[in-house]
């Protein structure tokens, strides 16, 4: 990789002014033991690093928007883990963490009608 930060770091994502967003596993810096693995979100921007979640959970799928200031994801945040992912925004400087709720009744009924 690039970069690194900690034990492991995935899934770049680059903005166009060079904001690169990363995850990586966070269980060694927050002291927790490493199962189940945290990720968390970081910015690499002026060459530094800044961690900018902190969700105790399986952070995947993050991307940042064009202008580099805000950053979209999923993150696992059941205890224990069961792969239902949620969906996130954040701002670049780690404010604004927002959960965006989805209408799952109203997908739910779609998939079985169009199945069906």
């Amino acid at each position: 990789p690039a970069l690194t930060n900690g034990w492991y770091s995935t899934d770049p994502s680059v903005s166009q002014d060079g904001t690169i967003l990363f995850s990586s596993v966070t269980n060694e810096m927050d002291g927790f033991p490493k199962n189940p693995y945290n990720y968390d979100l970081f910015v690499y921007k002026n060459n530094q690093i800044k961690r900018i979640t902190k969700m105790e959970a399986h952070v995947a799928s993050s991307f940042i928007s064009l202008d580099g200031s805000r950053a979209i994801f999923q993150a696992d945040v059941n205890k224990p883990r069961n792969m239902w992912v949620t969906l996130w925004i954040v701002n670049t400087d780690g404010s604004g963490l927002k959960k965006i709720d989805l209408p799952w009744d109203k997908i739910r009924k779609a998939e079985v009608h169009a199945f069906h």
